[in-house]
């Protein structure tokens, strides 16, 4: 078996010999370390060059949306297998993948693929997809901060990075509306999340209780208040799992829905900042990719 393998050299993940031990005993495997963030280019060159029968990614869960972007923007298919190596690996432990090496090479091993959905964010000048979330407001404006003050996350860590400037970017940032149509339904609001799986910034945080990653729906969660309490409100109501049971908080599903706004407010997808700014179409990809699975 051929097996095409992406690390993010910046992630945790520091026993590529384990890993080349595991994968490669008895398959021809071939490592590339990405050199730059949203380098989709390069990793579409490399799976055009071909002959692999799995990708795998071996990073968190903004590196594993890279890998399936430049996948996608290969016009190739393949099996992805996951190493949860980054500082969010939402995804893949909440799918069951072991968090050790060993367990997820072993999971990569078996080859079980099950095929999910992905969320397609459209601008009207390019797409991107994602497979955990895409999110407007107060999230990508932490984001922001984490990449500016990236210092603290190496010597830190990804979760400690987030924690410090969701604390700082309570006092630095400035809400701004959107409006979102599906269907007949208009709502609007400040922060705007539109999940394809049922957790949220960790494993055991749950923002979709019902979201399934192959359900062929996207799951909005609409935050109406941009203050500096509502926030805190929030981030409070989602830490108990019980912020659904505010009046100020819309729950929908859709297969697609418009995103506008009279602000050009930037997009995350896969909590990565990708480039685009609103208006955007967002819509559901049902059974697009296949992930292996335990």
């Amino acid at each position: 078996m051929n097996i095409l393998l992406f690390y993010n050299p910046l992630s945790k993940i520091k026993k590529l010999s384990t890993v080349k031990e595991l994968l490669g005993r008895g398959n021809n495997l071939t490592l590339s370390g990405t050199t730059k963030p949203n380098d989709l280019q390069y990793i579409s060159r490399q799976i055009k060059e071909g002959g692999h029968d799995i990708i795998v990614s071996a990073g968190g869960d903004g590196f594993l949306s890279e890998v399936i972007n430049g996948m996608l923007l290969s016009g190739t298919s393949l099996p992805v297998g996951i190493i949860p190596a980054g500082s969010m690996n939402v995804f893949a432990l909440s799918a069951g993948i072991p968090g050790n090496i060993a367990g997820a090479c072993r999971t990569i091993l078996n080859k079980n693929k099950v095929k999910v959905d992905l969320g397609r964010i459209d601008n009207g000048s390019g797409t991107r997809y994602f497979i955990c979330w895409a999110g407007i407001g107060f999230d990508v404006h932490v984001i922001r901060l984490v990449n500016k003050y990236s210092f603290i996350k190496r010597n830190l860590g990804g979760m400690m990075a987030h924690l410090l400037m969701g604390i700082f970017g309570l006092f630095t940032y400035s809400p701004g509306k959107c409006s979102v149509k599906t269907g007949d339904i208009i709502c609007e609001g400040c922060n705007l999340i539109v999940s394809n799986i049922s957790s949220y910034a960790s494993k055991n945080t749950k923002l979709a209780e019902n979201a399934e990653i192959n359900d062929g729906y996207l799951h909005i969660r609409l935050l109406k208040g941009g203050k500096k309490t509502d926030i805190i409100r929030y981030l409070a109501g989602l830490t108990l799992g019980n912020y659904e049971g505010f009046s100020d908080v819309t729950s929908l599903k859709s297969r697609k829905m418009e995103i506008t706004s009279e602000y050009k407010l930037p997009i995350h997808a896969d909590a990565e900042e990708i480039g685009m700014k609103l208006p955007v179409k967002i819509e559901i990809m049902p059974e697009t990719v296949e992930i292996i699975l335990p």
